[in-house]
């Protein structure tokens, strides 16, 4: 099974298309990420949110600003984006969680 998940996913990148694996479901984020957007509790949406944007900071694909880049600015700026746009519930978490950063972090290059 995981060698032909493997060799599924080498086929669709030799491509070139991205290929997303993974269990965590929209409609479970948005409920795990309920609450004030300062709450900081060690919770699955805080741990997901923080290694979305270490990934995204990692690649360049964010930037943020020397002293203004907080945990809290990134979970309350997702937890807005997520009570904002309601309509993209029915796409893939880290598709969403990284438009979030990118309007809150962008790159000015």
């Amino acid at each position: 099974m995981i060698l032909s998940l493997a060799l599924a996913a080498a086929a669709v990148t030799a491509r070139h298309d991205i290929v997303i694996l993974s269990s965590v479901e929209t409609s479970d984020f948005v409920k795990q990420c309920e609450g004030a957007p300062t709450d900081l509790s060690g919770n699955f949406c805080v741990g997901y949110i923080m290694g979305a944007y270490d990934e995204l900071a990692l690649t360049r694909l964010i930037c943020a600003p020397g002293s203004g880049a907080t945990t809290l600015a990134a979970v309350a700026a997702t937890r807005k984006y997520l009570s904002d746009h309601p309509e993209q519930w029915s796409q893939h978490t880290s598709a969403i969680v990284r438009r979030a950063l990118q309007a809150t972090f962008p790159c000015h290059r």
